[in-house]
């Protein structure tokens, strides 16, 4: 099997969707709407450049799980598709494109995102992708505990979770392609032989020059990824 791994915040959707959420988090009643502000605000502070992305994604997990702690899991389920129809607009033209040609190269095409897996859900489901990780939070009784089970946007995780859902599958990584944003993307560029920065914030940037990646923008991203083909012909 070969593997198309995407990010989606920053990637395919032009913001965060995390960010969506907290936003949506802290006008609802049930939730510690307080805690939902300190989530955004970890959002805001990593895209002004104050925080490092390791720090955004510590705080803004640690936060939004205090903010659903005691919540319903179906009705965050809700709140999710409701955000997801008002956030599927600022989806990047390329998103569906690009997913759609990766499809026709024979590449099985996921999508491994730090945001909140209820919201990724309806995401996949737009995009065609039939696999999809994001953040998931551990459950009892129907109601959120606020722990967080599954962080992807933690470094290193991605990786860990690749391996984790490909132990009993043969995967052709020399031959799988994989496009992301963020120093948390850096472990599984790493793992395959196609690999395309998109938009990098300064440490990613820093590594695909080490590493001789790809980079694209918004402009270009679709030749760049064809490109990562004839390459190699």
């Amino acid at each position: 099997m070969k593997l198309a791994v995407l990010d989606m915040d920053g990637t395919l959707f032009n913001g965060f969707l995390a960010g969506d959420m907290a936003k949506a988090l802290a006008r609802t009643a049930e939730c510690d709407t307080a805690s939902a502000e300190v989530a955004l605000d970890a959002i805001h502070r990593y895209q002004a450049g104050v925080i490092s992305h390791d720090e955004c994604a510590s705080d803004f997990y640690e936060a939004y799980g205090q903010a659903v702690t005691g919540l319903r899991a179906v009705t965050l389920d809700e709140l999710a598709h409701r955000v997801w129809k008002k956030s599927r607009l600022h989806l990047f033209g390329h998103a569906k494109p690009l997913v759609t040609w990766l499809q026709a190269q024979q590449m099985t095409v996921c999508l491994l995102s730090g945001s909140p897996d209820n919201v990724l859900r309806p995401a996949a489901r737009q995009l065609g992708i039939k696999r999809y990780w994001g953040m998931t939070l551990a459950q009892a009784g129907g109601h959120l505990t606020g722990r967080v089970e599954r962080a992807p946007a933690l470094r290193g995780a991605k990786s860990k979770i690749l391996e984790h859902i490909t132990r009993t599958t043969s995967v052709d990584w020399a031959s799988s392609f994989a496009m992301g944003d963020s120093s948390s993307d850096i472990d599984v560029l790493d793992k395959v032989g196609r690999a395309v920065a998109f938009e990098p914030d300064g440490e990613l940037r820093q590594t695909a020059e080490k590493r001789s990646w790809a980079v694209a923008d918004r402009h270009d991203v679709l030749h760049r990824c064809r490109l990562q083909w004839q390459s190699r012909v």
